[in-house]
């Protein structure tokens, strides 16, 4: 429900900008854009890959070693299915991109008609939905990593306590 309604408010958004704002921008602007959308997923993807190459292995032995607790892999499932939310919003953003460039030589077509606005208004808009949810994919990202340092702190603290007992 919570993904239904920050989609909806992220479309709402978009709509409102592209519609708004079809008169301002050109295209020159929003290629400048396309680039950084797609440079932003090229680094999610690296992060976020590399995050998973080191945690879906240990994550695998809490579920198959008898001796590793279930809530360590519990933590660990919920962190990969983030990050692979992660992964699959950026490659969507890239599916999307790759749509976009391949309809524009098709733009023309549109050119001088009553279409012309309403092409500009859906470019317009789906880039700010793709510029919206990589905002949003970049902040989850860095959420992830700041409890994933938080957590690591704790237990290191935790270990420091429990030898200086012992």
């Amino acid at each position: 429900m919570r993904f239904l309604f920050t989609t909806a408010i992220l479309v709402s958004i978009s709509v409102g900008f592209g519609y708004f704002s079809s008169e301002v921008f050109d295209s020159d602007d929003l290629k400048d854009i396309i680039s950084v959308l797609s440079n932003i997923s090229a680094a999610n993807f690296a992060i976020a890959g590399l995050w998973i190459s080191q945690i879906y292995p240990e994550a695998m032995k809490a579920y198959t070693l008898p001796n590793v607790s279930i809530i360590e892999a519990g933590e660990k499932a919920e962190r990969i299915e983030s990050l692979i939310l992660v992964v699959s919003t950026s490659a969507l953003v890239l599916i999307l991109i790759l749509v976009i460039q391949f309809a524009v030589p098709f733009e023309s077509l549109a050119k001088n008609t009553i279409y012309e606005t309403w092409v500009e208004t859906c470019k317009l808009t789906l880039i700010c939905f793709l510029a919206l949810i990589q905002l949003l994919v970049v902040t989850k990202l860095v959420y992830d990593m700041f409890i994933f340092s938080n957590q690591l702190y704790r237990k290191v603290l935790e270990l420091k306590a429990h030898n200086r007992l012992n």
